[in-house]
């Protein structure tokens, strides 16, 4: 019953990959007891525990993109401020370059040039997904111009969410995300991708 639920609503949002684990605890007749509840706890803690793993995994596929990356752009909605902050601190004292959306814009240059050309210089792009996010159209922009660069593998694209949110567009929701619900986990998470990303193959032209 509960998997049918689940295949509907994954149906519903465009979810092409879901998977449903399924504990029991104990028998459907009148000799309950609470044998089997620890065990079924700590399975279940387990399960959790290696469906994380699988989606870390999938945002560390091989790309084509230089790696590791010189320049991060770091797309999040202004209530999420926080968040990047705090990857954008981790970043700089790796060595690397994170612009943060708003933050690139100029005084003498329009909005949609100045983004341009962050994100067309990046080398990755993180999206800092939320409520907030799918309410910015800057935020849009962004991705968009992010999307038509990592469909021709010149960009490697992450998306994180920071509060479980659906995600809206549909060429997003079919990439892999992972969820961070604090600045601390967000900055973790980043650090492992970065640290056991497979290697850039040799892209013509590169260092």
């Amino acid at each position: 019953m509960e998997s049918a639920v689940i295949a509907q609503v994954a149906h519903r949002l465009g979810l092409s990959d879901w998977v449903v684990a399924k504990g029991v605890m104990d028998h459907a007749d009148p000799r309950k007891d609470d044998r089997y509840k620890r065990f079924a706890a700590r399975s279940s803690a387990d399960a959790m525990k290696i469906a994380d793993r699988l989606v870390t995994a999938r945002l560390r596929t091989p790309h084509n993109c230089r790696w590791p990356p010189r320049r991060v752009f770091i797309s999040r909605a202004r209530p999420d401020a926080a968040f990047a902050q705090a990857l954008e601190t981790y970043l700089s004292g790796a060595g690397i370059t994170a612009p943060v959306g708003e933050k690139e814009l100029r005084p003498d240059r329009m909005v949609n040039p100045t983004i341009e050309d962050a994100v067309l210089s990046a080398d990755l792009f993180v999206v800092l997904w939320s409520r907030s996010y799918a309410l910015s159209r800057f935020c849009y922009d962004e991705i968009e111009l992010a999307l038509r660069r990592h469909a021709v593998g010149e960009i490697q694209l992450w998306i994180i969410n920071l509060d479980g949110s659906d995600i809206v567009p549909p060429e997003v929701r079919a990439l892999p995300q992972a969820l961070a619900r604090t600045p601390h986990a967000l900055v973790a998470l980043v650090r492992e991708l970065l640290e056991l990303a497979e290697p850039a193959r040799t892209v013509p032209g590169g260092e």
